[in-house]
């Protein structure tokens, strides 16, 4: 698994009024307690905001015990025609809301279902009527869901989360151009004027300060403080091309943020999956516009089976979101980490600045391709909450040197599919790492000659 530290949900019911308002979300049963990638950002100790220390993982299991009802998703499968009905078989799903799958601009195809469950609901009106057992419990239902044939499959809500390590350093006042972005040839790159004004570039994360971003959209329904991780990853990519901060792979680029992490870096499955179906919505709804979707975190769920946050991934990669993800920070083989081992998207490792591959950083096949990861200084926050740079260490730094250049591509080649940037920066990357695990690339992405 990815570090254990710090695992505390992010309620799913505000997302979903966030991202459809029309729709009231809640999530079903059970709640497993996976983690997702663990970042080192170092510098001088710069901020204390007097939170209390991350909850590890044995505390959070007692915290979501007493304060929250567990969880599941219930996963439909594609050819169930009337999913309302569906729900009304079941009088303990009193509330509920569909993540849908957009297969056209006129038609769709729900994939998935998450309900809460009012547990005397539950246990007077449907264990006693269905399942003939006085005690009823959570167990038995999750049964009964998955003997339905209307049913793919009932799997935990999956906490996912990435230790920001909030660890600063002031910035000095000018624009510094960070070891990264020359590594990858971003600093010669020359694009038409405003180019990248045609690219939405999404960051799935904490939310963002404005500052040194041509940020356009923050969609933080649930109201949280900005956090170093997003601000961090977003620089990278994204930090403008002008006298403060650094800059970032694609300068100026349209940056679009989802606050699915609070400032820690943590949230459940559901949030982020209703982010990625909007993206795809608004995909679907304007084709024309290349996207690019960055998330710098997952969680290991011991096995290369999709789950529902990755066949979101898959369907977003369908109708044309590139989608970047970083392979995770734990030293395995990625195959079994979420999202990191869908085959569409544009999987990330690390190296430092030695092109020695990160001994962190995850690996194996669904790695795609390799980015500076190891004392990355981007964008950070001083003690006031206001700008100043930090220096980042993991694959959530690498993998938005990796979206910044999809970016890159996408203002030069805006019709491409998902499979034509992947095929183009791989193309273009170096074989230029060391000490890289067997199976695994030893390219870097590479923008220095064009594509």
């Amino acid at each position: 698994m990815f570090d254990a530290d710090c695992v505390i949900q992010l309620l799913p019911s505000i997302m979903a009024r966030l991202f459809f308002p029309a729709l009231a979300l809640s999530v079903l049963l059970v709640s497993a307690a996976l983690t997702g990638c663990s970042d080192d950002l170092t510098g001088p100790q710069a901020f204390d905001d007097g939170a209390a220390a991350p909850a590890t993982a044995a505390e959070f299991s007692d915290v979501a015990a007493a304060a929250h009802r567990p969880r599941v998703i219930v996963l439909f499968e594609p050819t169930i025609l009337d999913p309302q009905a569906f729900l009304r078989r079941y009088s303990f799903l009193r509330r509920y809301a569909f993540l849908r799958r957009y297969d056209g601009p006129t038609t769709s195809t729900t994939y998935g279902v998450s309900a809460e469950v009012n547990l005397s609901i539950f246990s007077a009106e449907y264990c006693d009527d269905d399942l003939d057992d006085d005690d009823c419990e959570l167990d038995d239902a999750i049964l009964v869901l998955e003997a339905d044939d209307d049913v793919r499959a009932v799997e935990d809500e999956v906490p996912l989360s990435i230790l920001p390590n909030p660890l600063f350093q002031q910035g000095p006042g000018t624009q510094l151009t960070p070891w990264g972005i020359t590594r990858i040839g971003a600093d010669v790159v020359a694009l038409p004027p405003d180019a990248l004004d045609g690219v939405d570039f999404y960051v799935f994360d904490t939310a963002l300060l404005p500052d040194d971003l041509d940020l356009v959209e923050q969609v933080n329904d649930a109201g949280y403080p900005p956090g170093i991780h997003g601000y961090h990853v977003a620089g990278i990519a994204a930090a403008e091309d002008d006298t403060d901060g650094v800059v970032g792979v694609a300068p100026g680029v349209n940056v679009r943020s989802f606050a699915v992490l609070d400032k820690r870096g943590q949230a459940l499955l559901t949030p982020v999956i209703l982010a990625i179906e909007e993206v795809r919505r608004r995909r679907l709804a304007d084709p024309s516009r290349p996207v690019v979707v960055n998330m710098s975190f997952g969680a290991d769920i011991q096995t290369t089976a999709y789950n529902a946050l990755d066949a979101a991934v898959e369907a977003a990669i369908d109708v044309g979101v590139v989608v970047v993800v970083s392979a995770g920070n734990d030293g395995i083989d990625a195959a079994t980490v979420t999202p990191a081992h869908v085959a569409g998207a544009l999987t990330v490792g690390a190296y430092d600045p030695l092109d020695q591959f990160a001994s962190f950083s995850n690996y194996g096949p669904v790695v795609d391709l390799l980015a500076p990861g190891v004392d990355i200084l981007s964008l950070g926050l001083k003690p006031n909450g206001t700008l100043g740079l930090s220096f980042g260490t993991g694959t959530s730094a690498a993998a938005p040197h990796v979206a910044g250049a999809a970016a890159v591509y996408l203002a030069l080649n805006p019709t491409a599919t998902p499979a034509e940037v992947e095929a183009a920066l791989i193309a273009a990357g170096l074989p230029d790492i060391t000490n890289v695990p067997g199976g695994t690339t030893n390219r870097t992405v590479w923008l220095g000659d064009g594509f």
